[in-house]
């Protein structure tokens, strides 16, 4: 196996092709591995991150795996420490890589040659990968080859201790061919009565409005979104709720200007008291929610209901095979789906000095080419 470190966005660029055709014949590729999420999240970042850009043979024209790593210092007692870690942490839900699979074994073995060569450069202190999306065993090969007798690696659990919401839980609907199956086939008898009685209510009204948020308006109903989002949730976030915020923003304001955002709204007497923020990836035909916020003191009862059916059935009828409310297991979601997925998180650190030797998996020879990812 040949890898190639791509260090800056004009030698990627030459690889979007490349990029896009992998991504696609990878059936675990998802949004924030997307050619229009990545390149703009990388500009964002900065100079921190690499590619790691998999061939079978340097001579070879087409790629056969993309892994985006940066470089995060970790700050610790007693000194800080380097770590590699996932591009797309921590702003992005899913994380992982995409791949050829009929070439993933000896694509993983080459990839773990490779961080192994750059964490013995850099002195790197761990590896972590968060929110791996996609098959357990890639990660599981992944991390198998990584670790060592003096390299540990153990799986670590997204569950907030603060309200138990296990985040590596994924609720999602596999969208049928209409409305009408959806509320036949997904949802119980109660909730199809409710979603229905609701969107009646709302639409057969000239007091509420349902629709989606313009290109002239997106940034003002964001901020108005965020807002909401912000007077919910301040005294759990604390001091980084400034900082979430403003993180928020970006991302999603850089979605709105790639065209991969889209904004359901609900108004009253054309004042907003809620909105969802959801990002569209056209080539998986899926789409995300990312965020929502209201209006407290609204008196309509259950606008999030409300425009979550409404944005499940503009999917529908525009196309989209795939709903995800995306990282946490919070009740309200399995009022629209029983299906979920599974993210897993595995931290590779030096052993404690009187563990015990680990048998030892045979390591894959160094990659060819350049591994100097630092």
């Amino acid at each position: 196996m040949h890898i190639e470190v791509v260090r800056d966005l004009q030698q990627l660029s030459a690889l979007q092709g490349q990029w896009n055709a992998v991504y696609a014949e990878d059936a675990s590729s998802h949004f924030f591995l997307s050619w229009a999420w990545m390149t703009r999240h990388l500009r964002r970042i900065g100079s921190s991150w690499r590619i790691l850009a998999v061939k079978a043979r340097r001579e070879d024209e087409d790629y056969l795996a993309f892994l985006p790593i940066r470089f995060r210092k970790i700050e610790a007692k007693p000194e800080a420490v380097i770590e590699i870690t996932l591009a797309g942490t921590p702003v992005a839900d899913y994380t992982g890589l995409i791949c050829r699979p009929q070439h993933e074994g000896a694509v993983m073995a080459a990839l773990a040659a490779a961080l192994k060569a750059c964490r013995a450069r850099i002195g790197c202190g761990q590896i972590r990968m968060e929110n791996f999306a996609g098959p357990k065993d890639r990660l599981m090969t992944l991390a198998r080859h990584l670790s060592t007798d003096a390299w540990q690696g153990s799986f670590f659990s997204s569950i907030n201790r603060s309200d138990g919401i296990d985040n590596s839980v994924c609720p999602f609907i596999t969208l049928p061919g209409s409305w009408a199956e959806y509320l036949q086939t997904s949802v119980s008898s109660n909730t199809r009565q409710k979603l229905t009685r609701l969107l009646r209510q709302i639409e057969g009204s000239s007091e509420y409005q349902l629709g989606h948020s313009s290109r002239e308006t997106v940034e003002e109903d964001l901020q108005s979104m965020l807002t909401f989002w912000e007077a919910k949730w301040q005294a759990r976030k604390g001091d980084a709720m400034g900082r979430m915020r403003q993180q928020a923003l970006i991302t999603m304001m850089t979605c709105s200007e790639g065209g991969c955002l889209l904004l359901p709204t609900l108004r009253k007497n054309n004042r907003l008291i809620g909105a969802l923020a959801l990002f569209l990836d056209r080539d998986t035909k899926s789409v995300l929610f990312y965020m929502a916020g209201r209006d407290d003191a609204a008196d309509l009862p259950s606008p999030g209901l409300a425009l979550h059916a409404f944005s499940i059935r503009h999917a529908i009828e525009n196309g989209f095979s795939k709903y995800d409310f995306m990282r946490g297991d919070e009740a309200y979601k399995f009022h629209f789906t029983s299906e979920r997925a599974r993210l897993h998180s595995v931290l590779i650190r030096p052993a404690p000095a009187n563990a015990s030797p680990r048998p030892s998996d045979q390591d894959a020879a160094p990659a060819e080419g350049q591994l100097a990812l630092s």
